[in-house]
C-alpha cells in the first residue's frame, strides 16, 4: 500500500494537510490500481489506523489472497470473539490487550506502507497512541521500521477489528545516488509525474479549491510513482530490504556463504569477522565495540579483540586534500578518477583465519624498526601501532595521522605517541625511504580455501555483483534502473563493511536516546581498513611518482586526483607495485579490461580553492562546491559555474550560503511536548572558502592572479605550492589559525592575507589545547582506553569500580578533572591523534601507572611538603 501526502506551509510556519492519496493494485485485477485520496475539510489530521481501514475497504483487499487467508473480511472480525475464560478477572485495559494478542494470532495481515520521503509523509497523521513515529528509525534520507508495529483499526461502532500488522518502507532508500527526487524515480520507472503550472506546488490549497480534477491527477499518481518503483525493483507483494545498501549487504553476505561451502550464518560471522554469539550469562564488557555488540556479538578469543581494536583504529576514511591551491590557467589540467576503485580494493584484501587454533594473529612484532620483509606487499595482512619519519624531501608522506576527522599526512609522528597504520600504506612509506618504528604490529594468519588458494570473500561478493549487472544491462538496457540499482548497490558494500566501525550514533525513537546504530550484515574492521588504506596509498603513490617527475598534483579528492600529466603518462605509472595489483583485480571485475585510471573532466582552467571545492567554466570541467549550495533560480538557468566561480574570486570572508532546512527525525518523534511538526526553514549558513591547510602553504612559491568575473573585473587571487608539514601539531596550529582569521570575519584569498597568516601562525598561540597537565591527562585516559602500549592504567581497569569511581580516582591526581564525556570520547579513533607521546607525560604516566585503585591519589603539581603522604609520594 504506497501512499503520499500534499500540505501547505502557512505563513505563521504552521502544516495544513491538503491531501492524503493512497494506491494499491485492485485484488481482483493486479494490473489496475486503486486510488484512495483523502481529501481533510478541516485542520484535524486523518488517523493512520482510519486510513488503512477505509483503503483496505474502498479496495476491497480481502480480496487479495494474503487479505483472503487473514480472515478478516469488508468489516473486519468481531471484537467479541476473542473472549477467553479468566478475561473478567482482569481490568477493562488489560483484557483488551489480551483479546487483542488473540485477534493478531488469529486473523493479523501484514501491510507494507510505503512512501517518499517518510519524514514528510508520516508525520502527517494525528498524533495518538500507540504512536507509530516511535517505531520508525531515520536511514539514507527515509523514514523505516526495523521491525512491524501493530495498528488496529475499528469499525464506526465500535464492533469490529482490523488487526493491522504494519512495516514502512521509504523509496528515498531506495533510489540510486543521484536520482532521489520522485520525478527521476517516475521517468526510471515508466510512471512519470503529472506537470503543473508553473508556482502550483506551493500552493496546492489553491489547487484543489480552483481546479480539482487536476489537483487528483498529480496527487493520486504520486503513491503510483512509489508503488511501480518498488514493485520494479523487487515484485509484486514483496517486502523491500530496508535500504538498498542493507540489500545488498545481505546479498553480499550470501554470495560469500556460498563461496566458503554453504555456510550458516554464525559459520559465516566467525569466519569472516572473528565474532561469535555473545552467551547471554556473560556480562558485557565495556571495550566492546558497537558495530557487534547491537547485534549480540563478541570476538571469538582475545587475539580476535586485538586485532578488530587496532583495525577499527586504523580505519580513517578516504583521502581528500589540495596541494595546489589558486588559479591556474597556464596548461590544460585532467579530472583522473580510479576506475571502480573500492570494489577494485575489496577484491584484493586476502581473508585471515579467525578460528585458527593458535588465533588469528600469525606473528607478534614489538618494538623495532619495520623493514619489507615485514610487509613485503602491500595487501599482506598486517596492522600495527607506528611510529615514523619520513625524508625531508619527502613531497607526500604516506601514513596517516587521524585528527580533525580527517586522516592527515605529515613527515613525522613527533609529538605524538604513534599512528594505527595498515600494510598498504606502511608498504609505501617503507618503499619511499621511511623509518617506520613498530611499538605492536600483528602480522595475520592469512586463510586458504578450499582448493588451497588464498581466500577473497570480498572478491566474490563484488564480482556476483558485476555478474549481475552485465545481466541487468542485458535485460532491461544500458542506465536502466535495474542496472542503476545494481551499480549503487555493488559501490555501497565497501560502506557496508565500515558500518559503525567508528562509533555512529542516531536517535532511537522508541527508547528516546541516541544510540549506535550497530554494523551491518558483513560490517569488518580489518576488511574496511584494508580496502581504504589500499584506495589512498593508490593516490598518494600516484601524487609522489607525479611530482618526482615534474607534474603537477593539484587536488585529491577520495578516489581520483586533478593533474597537468597526460594520461599515458598517468597510465604508465606503476604506483610502486600497487598499478599491476589493482590492474589485476580490475581485469577479474571488467571483463578482461585492466585498465586503472579514466579521465572525468578536462579543464583549460582551473580555480582550486580547497579540499573538495574547484571551479572550471567549460562545460566538461570540475565542479566542486565545498558543501556551497546553489540558488535554484541561478542552477535552473545554467550560471552555476560563473556563479561559485564570482563567488570565490570576490570574496571578503564567509559566504553567505542559506540553505533550507527540515526538523530532524529527533525532534519529529519525541514523545512529550517538545516534538515539532514537519515544517521547513532557512538557516543562514555561512561557509569559509579559504584552503584548509592540511599542508603548509610555501610562501615563497606564492604568486599573483587575476582571474575576470563575469563583469570582466578582476579579482587578486593567490597561487602556491604546498609542503607536508613537519608534525601533526604544526598542523593543528596552522588550521586552528586559519579559523580563528574565518571566524573573525576575515579571509585567506589574497597574498598579503597568507602573509598575515604566517606572522600569526608563526608568533601567536594557536594551539588548541592551553592547559599542558589536562594535556597529559587526556593522553593517558585515551591511550589506556585505546589499548596504546605504555598507557595502561590498572587502577583504570572495569574491575576497579564504576566509571564515575574511576574518573573520581583519575582527577584526584592534581592534572584536572575528567567527566563522562571525557571517558566516552576517549575511545574516538580521532583522539589517538590528539595523544602526547609517553615521555612527555613522564614522571606524571609512571606515577599514574603504578598506582592500584586502592591508592589515594595527591596533587602531584603540589610540591612535597614533608607531610603524611611523603612516604607514600616517595614509594
Amino acid at each position: 500500500m504506497s501512499f503520499d501526502t500534499e500540505f501547505v506551509q502557512t505563513a505563521d510556519n504552521h502544516r495544513a494537510i491538503v491531501s492524503y492519496q493512497f494506491a494499491t493494485p485492485d485484488p481482483a485485477d493486479p494490473s489496475h490500481m486503486v486510488l484512495v485520496v483523502f481529501l481533510p475539510l478541516s485542520l484535524a489530521r486523518l488517523r493512520l489506523a482510519t486510513a488503512l481501514r477505509e483503503v483496505w475497504r474502498e479496495a476491497e483487499l480481502w480480496r487479495h489472497r494474503l487479505g483472503a487467508k487473514s480472515g478478516i473480511g469488508a468489516r473486519g472480525v468481531r471484537m467479541d470473539g476473542f473472549a477467553a475464560e479468566g478475561d473478567d478477572e482482569l481490568d477493562r485495559d488489560e483484557r483488551d490487550r489480551a483479546r487483542r494478542r488473540r485477534a493478531y494470532r488469529r486473523h493479523g495481515v501484514s501491510i507494507d506502507l510505503r512512501c517518499h520521503f517518510g519524514k514528510a509523509d508520516m508525520t502527517a497523521f494525528r498524533r495518538v497512541q500507540p504512536d507509530p513515529m516511535k517505531n520508525l528509525t531515520s536511514a539514507a534520507g527515509g523514514l523505516v521500521t526495523l521491525q512491524s508495529f501493530r495498528v488496529c483499526a475499528m469499525d464506526d461502532a465500535r464492533n469490529n477489528w482490523f488487526p493491522f500488522s504494519v512495516t514502512v518502507s521509504d523509496t528515498m532508500c531506495h533510489a540510486p545516488a543521484g536520482s532521489k527526487t520522485l520525478d527521476a524515480l517516475g521517468a526510471a520507472c515508466g510512471q512519470p509525474k503529472v506537470a503543473l503550472p508553473d508556482g502550483a506546488i506551493s500552493r496546492m490549497d489553491l489547487l484543489r479549491r480552483e481546479d480539482l480534477v487536476l489537483f487528483l491527477r498529480y496527487s493520486a499518481n504520486d503513491p503510483v510513482v512509489v508503488h511501480e518503483y518498488t514493485e520494479r525493483l523487487y515484485g509484486p507483494d514483496t517486502k523491500p530490504p530496508v535500504t538498498l545498501s542493507s540489500g545488498a549487504a545481505n546479498a553480499f553476505k550470501e554470495s560469500v556463504k556460498g563461496y566458503w561451502g554453504g555456510l550458516t550464518d554464525d559459520e559465516f560471522s566467525l569466519k569472516f569477522g572473528g565474532l561469535v554469539k555473545r552467551d547471554p550469562e556473560v556480562k558485557r564488557d565495556e571495550s566492546d565495540r558497537s558495530y557487534y555488540e547491537k547485534r549480540g556479538k563478541v570476538p571469538v578469543d582475545g587475539a580476535a579483540r586485538a586485532v578488530i581494536d587496532m583495525c577499527a583504529n586504523g580505519y580513517h576514511g578516504g583521502l581528500n586534500m589540495c596541494p595546489m591551491p589558486g588559479y591556474h590557467d597556464d596548461a590544460m589540467t585532467f579530472d583522473y578518477d580510479l576506475q571502480g576503485a573500492y570494489p577494485t580494493a575489496m577484491s584484493l584484501v586476502r581473508d585471515v583465519d579467525w578460528a585458527h587454533p593458535d588465533g588469528v594473529i600469525e606473528t607478534l612484532i614489538q618494538n623495532r624498526d619495520l623493514t619489507l620483509n615485514d610487509v613485503p606487499s602491500p595487501v599482506t595482512p598486517f596492522v600495527a601501532w607506528v611510529e615514523f619519519e619520513f625524508p625531508d624531501e619527502t613531497r607526500f608522506p604516506c601514513l596517516p595521522i587521524f585528527t580533525d576527522g580527517a586522516p592527515m599526512y605529515v613527515l613525522s609522528s613527533a609529538g605524538r605517541s604513534g599512528t594505527h597504520a595498515m600494510a598498504p600504506e606502511i608498504h609505501l612509506a617503507l618503499k619511499v625511504g621511511a623509518r617506520v618504528h613498530c611499538q605492536l604490529g600483528f602480522a595475520l594468519r592469512p586463510l586458504d580455501d578450499q582448493y588451497g588458494e588464498p581466500s577473497h570473500a570480498l572478491r566474490e561478493g563484488v564480482m556476483q555483483m558485476v555478474k549481475d549487472r552485465v545481466i541487468a544491462r542485458e535485460w532491461f538496457g544500458k542506465k536502466s534502473l535495474e542496472e542503476l540499482a545494481i551499480k549503487t548497490m555493488a559501490n555501497s558494500t565497501y560502506g557496508k563493511t565500515a558500518q559503525d566501525v567508528s562509533q555512529q550514533n542516531a536517535w532511537d525513537a522508541f527508547e528516546q536516546i541516541m544510540d549506535a546504530v550497530g554494523g551491518s550484515a558483513i560490517t569488518s574492521p580489518y576488511h574496511a581498513a584494508m580496502t581504504t588504506s589500499f584506495v589512498r596509498a593508490e593516490l598518494l603513490a600516484a601524487a609522489i611518482q607525479l611530482s618526482d617527475a615534474g607534474f603537477r598534483f593539484f587536488s585529491v579528492t577520495t578516489d581520483g586526483f586533478i593533474s597537468d600529466a597526460p594520461f599515458d603518462v598517468v597510465s604508465g605509472l606503476d604506483l610502486f607495485g600497487l598499478s599491476a595489483l589493482a590492474a589485476k583485480s580490475r581485469a577479474l571485475l571488467a571483463d578482461g579490461d585492466s585498465s586503472v585510471w579514466e579521465v572525468k573532466h578536462e579543464q583549460a582552467a582551473l580555480l582550486n580553492i580547497t579540499t573538495r571545492g574547484n571551479v572550471a567554466l567549460n562545460e566538461g570541467g570540475v565542479l566542486a562546491k565545498n558543501s556551497y549550495k546553489t540558488p535554484d533560480v541561478i542552477r535552473k538557468s545554467g550560471g552555476e559555474r560563473q556563479h561559485f566561480h564570482d563567488l570565490v574570486i570576490s570574496r571578503s570572508g564567509r559566504v553567505a550560503a542559506p540553505v533550507k532546512v527540515f526538523p530532524s527525525f529527533r525532534v519529529l518523534s519525541y514523545n512529550d511536548g517538545r516534538r515539532e511538526d514537519f515544517i521547513a526553514s532557512t538557516e543562514d549558513r555561512h561557509l569559509s572558502m579559504d584552503y584548509d591547510c592540511k599542508r603548509q602553504p610555501d610562501l615563497d612559491s606564492m604568486t599573483v592572479a587575476r582571474p575576470l568575473d563575469s563583469a570582466g573585473t578582476a579579482h587578486e587571487v593567490a597561487s602556491f605550492d604546498t609542503r607536508p608539514w613537519d608534525t601533526i601539531d604544526e598542523c593543528v596550529r596552522g588550521r586552528e589559525v586559519a579559523k580563528n582569521n574565518a571566524d573573525a570575519g576575515y579571509c585567506l584569498r589574497t597574498v598579503e592575507q597568507w602573509r598575515q597568516w604566517e606572522l600569526r601562525r608563526s608568533h601567536g598561540q594557536g594551539h588548541r589545547i592551553a592547559d599542558p597537565y589536562r594535556s597529559i591527562l587526556l593522553s593517558l585516559l585515551i591511550g589506556h582506553r585505546q589499548g596504546v602500549v605504555g598507557f595502561n592504567v590498572p587502577a583504570l581497569d572495569a574491575s576497579a569500580g564504576s566509571v564515575s569511581k574511576r574518573l573520581e580516582w583519575l582527577s584526584g591526581w592534581g592534572l584536572g578533572a575528567v567527566k563522562e564525556s571525557d571517558w566516552k570520547n576517549s575511545r574516538r579513533p580521532d583522539r589517538v591523534g590528539q595523544m602526547l607521546p609517553a615521555s612527555a607525560c613522564e614522571p606524571y604516566l609512571s606515577v599514574i601507572r603504578a598506582a592500584t585503585a586502592e591508592t589515594a591519589p595527591w596533587d602531584l603539581l603540589a610540591p612535597d611538603d614533608g607531610g603524611d603522604d611523603s612516604a607514600q609520594r616517595a614509594a
